[in-house]
Parts: C-alpha cells; sequence; structure tokens
C-alpha cells in the first residue's frame, strides 16, 4: 500500500564530503569468530530471555490475521511476545489483535497516519520490546512451527550476529486463519507459488525465489561475503537489542519505500555484528 513515485538515486544536494562509515576488513566469518569466542570462554550474558517479535503493518487486516496464526502454533518453550506496530492504518486493526489476546502475548501500538513512515513503526514497536533479543517480522511472512525455538537457539550462543531468514511465496487467498490455526503444518505444506507483487524476486519456472538465495549458495550462507548487509532484509530478521545501543535505531528519515534496511545492516556490520542465514531446515 505504499506510495509509488520517481525518486533520483543520489540527489542533487547530496553533499560531496559525506562518506559511510569504514567497514571491517574481515569477511563475515561468524563460524571462526563464534569457535574463538567458545576457546576464550565468552559467554553472552542476557538479564531478559525471550523473543519480542516486531510486525509493522499498513491496514492488511486479512494477511495479519493469518501471520498471528502461524504464532499461535509456535513449539518452543522459550518466551515470547508480538507487538503489532501500525502505521496508521484505516482498517481496524485493533479487533484483529483482541482475537489473539487470550493465545499469545501481544501487543498493539500505533502512530498516526503521516505517509510511509515505516521506520518509525518499526523503532514504535523496538521501544515497546521487552525481551532481549527482538524480531522484525512483515505481516505478511507467516512462520514456520519453529522458526522462535530456532532463532533464539542460535541468538543464545551469540548474541554478536544477525539473523536473516529466507520468504517463500505461497498463496493463501482461499485460506482462513482458522484453518491455519486448526492445522499447524499449513503454511509449510503450501506449494511454493509465482508473485508479481515485488519486486525483489527471481523466477524459476512456474514459482517466484527470493532474489537472495542464489547468493547465499554461493556464499555459504553469508559466511565469505564482504557486504553480508546488501541481504539484510527486515520481512524477516533477529538480533539482539543491545545493537541498537551500539548503532542507533532505524533512520526515520526514509519515507519511502526501500533502501532503509540495508542502510541499518550497513551500521550493523560496520561496529562488528556478523550475518548468518537460517535456512528452512531451521
Amino acid at each position: 500500500n505504499a506510495e509509488i513515485r520517481k525518486v533520483e538515486l543520489v540527489p542533487k544536494d547530496f553533499p560531496k564530503d559525506l562518506v559511510l562509515a569504514p567497514l571491517p576488513d574481515h569477511v563475515n566469518d561468524f563460524t571462526w569468530y563464534k569457535n574463538r569466542k567458545k576457546s576464550l570462554g565468552i559467554k553472552p550474558v542476557n538479564k531478559n530471555i525471550g523473543l519480542s517479535i516486531i510486525i509493522p503493518t499498513f491496514n492488511r487486516s486479512r494477511i495479519l490475521d493469518i501471520t498471528l496464526a502461524c504464532l499461535v502454533n509456535q513449539k518452543t518453550n522459550y518466551p515470547f511476545e508480538v507487538v503489532v506496530a501500525d502505521d496508521g492504518s484505516k482498517e481496524n486493526l485493533l479487533t484483529i489483535v483482541q482475537k489473539y489476546e487470550q493465545k499469545l502475548d501481544i501487543k498493539y501500538v500505533r502512530q498516526k497516519d503521516y505517509g510511509y513512515q515505516l521506520c518509525a513503526v518499526r523503532n514504535l514497536g523496538l521501544r515497546t520490546a521487552k525481551y532481549d533479543f527482538v524480531s522484525i517480522l512483515d505481516c505478511d511472512m507467516a512462520p514456520q512451527q519453529l522458526w522462535v525455538h530456532s532463532y533464539l537457539t542460535e541468538l543464545l550462543e551469540d548474541n554478536d550476529i544477525v539473523l536473516i531468514g529466507p520468504r517463500k511465496y505461497v498463496d493463501t487467498h482461499n485460506i482462513t486463519a482458522e484453518q491455519f490455526l486448526n492445522d499447524p503444518y499449513l503454511i509449510e505444506s503450501l506449494p511454493e507459488t509465482a508473485t508479481n507483487n515485488n519486486p525483489s524476486i527471481t523466477s524459476k519456472g512456474n514459482i517466484s525465489l527470493d532474489w537472495r538465495l542464489e547468493h547465499f549458495k554461493k556464499t555459504d550462507n553469508l559466511r565469505l561475503c564482504d557486504s553480508p548487509f546488501r541481504y539484510f532484509s527486515c520481512g524477516n530478521v533477529a538480533f539482539s537489542k543491545e545493537w541498537l545501543n551500539k548503532v542507533g535505531w532505524f533512520d526515520e528519515e526514509f519515507n519511502h519505500w526501500g533502501g532503509e534496511d540495508v542502510e541499518f545492516g550497513y551500521r550493523l556490520f560496520a561496529k562488528g555484528c556478523f550475518f548468518r542465514v537460517m535456512t528452512r531446515r531451521e
């Protein structure tokens, strides 16, 4: 539902002396780093273990309903909460949220509609988060059952990584949220399909694929990549909330679609964060 308009890639008044922070002199070898910390006996210290799942949204109540249903079906002993962050929707999303108050630890926060303010509403959700680890999940990214468990298992071992989850495109137009609630395996059983709603895809036969999959394969899930922030898409990511104190929050000057997640990822990598892809098996 975002406004679409043509913008200049580099504004004419862009300051010529403005430069990005330098990047680390190493590749994104999270395996070496993890083993090094283990050999030195360095373990993360967490005060409030759990995952705060931030779901930014603007309208799209039916899709949000399905995503929340899939979160109800999570198999994990870890605590988690859901924060629905509303960017001034005209649809009544509170009604959807209230359906899940007895099934999830769920909160609803809303800001006025000032146009496309994705970064601002992400920050609003992040400020509301109560746990040490946070995830940003698009409202149309319905997770499989072990999603919370797999993310927290990795983050508790190493809080200096950011986890990136790939996408699988499926068709849910003729399926209700109640069907997902009643069948926890339904979301995983749906076949991949084609979509023309996302510019960040590639095609293979009659299905659409996450464009990043090819790069993940070439770089051993970004381990051998020297610029992993390029693949940091905030539709499905998780990291320690401590990193917000180190690099700052999402830049709210971004008020049109695109670029804000890569810029945030750049700051994470520049400050020493490692990026790891979570495969579908995880």
